[in-house]
């Protein structure tokens, strides 16, 4: 609870749109179509903010040196486009608290990703925690997870437009996004513990009577 509050009071949280973006900085998460986005969203809503948090060193990274130089990329777009007071830096490793403190001042969480090797997201999975409207782009497995007008918005890959739009979209409506978040909040129990432990016994059952 501490940590929310000191959230909310160094970024102003109450008087602003937040859009969030959290991870890992890589490339393949596609950032910078999220900040370009911005662009759009920000002529707008003024008054939007998109947070871009996480570590920027991967350890997966470390023997592909052209991927440093993503962030000062980033970092330089943001400048570029007029957008340093609507898009906002946090780059360090994140404790759990900081991870729900941002979630949990969110108004939707956006995973604009640029690959087809995706095979899980925690990211995912702690946005689907907190009952979060959430907008992914069409990377194989989100579509396990993320249903298009139900839980949350699919858009295209590399689509600046679509992805402005699919923002604009929720924060157009309030009555839009509270629907998407009863939504996630339905669709997460079918990811919880004792409902997978259901589905597990169910198979051994089922394996057992055919033997």
């Amino acid at each position: 609870q501490n940590v929310l509050l000191e959230y909310k009071k160094k970024l102003e949280i109450d008087e602003k749109h937040v859009i969030l973006h959290l991870g890992f900085i890589s490339r393949y998460k596609g950032i910078d179509y999220a900040i370009k986005a911005m662009k759009i969203v920000s002529e707008i809503y003024p008054n939007t903010l998109l947070i871009i948090a996480g570590d920027y060193f991967n350890p997966l990274d470390k023997y592909n040196p052209r991927k440093h130089r993503y962030l000062p990329y980033l970092k330089q777009l943001t400048k570029d486009l007029g957008l340093e007071s609507n898009v906002m830096f946090i780059t360090r490793h994140l404790s759990e608290e900081d991870m729900h403190a941002l979630l949990e001042l969110a108004d939707v969480v956006v995973l604009p990703y640029v690959t087809n090797n995706i095979s899980a997201s925690g990211i995912l999975s702690k946005a689907m925690a907190c009952g979060k409207p959430v907008i992914v782009t069409d990377c194989g497995w989100f579509y396990g997870y993320v249903y298009h007008e139900i839980n949350g918005l699919i858009v295209p890959q590399r689509n600046v437009e679509a992805l402005a739009q699919a923002i604009l979209e929720i924060l157009d409506s309030p009555k839009k996004a509270e629907i998407l978040k009863r939504n996630m909040l339905r669709i997460r129990k079918r990811f919880q513990w004792d409902e997978v432990a259901k589905l597990w016994l169910k198979v051994l059952t089922d394996v057992e009577e055919v033997r």
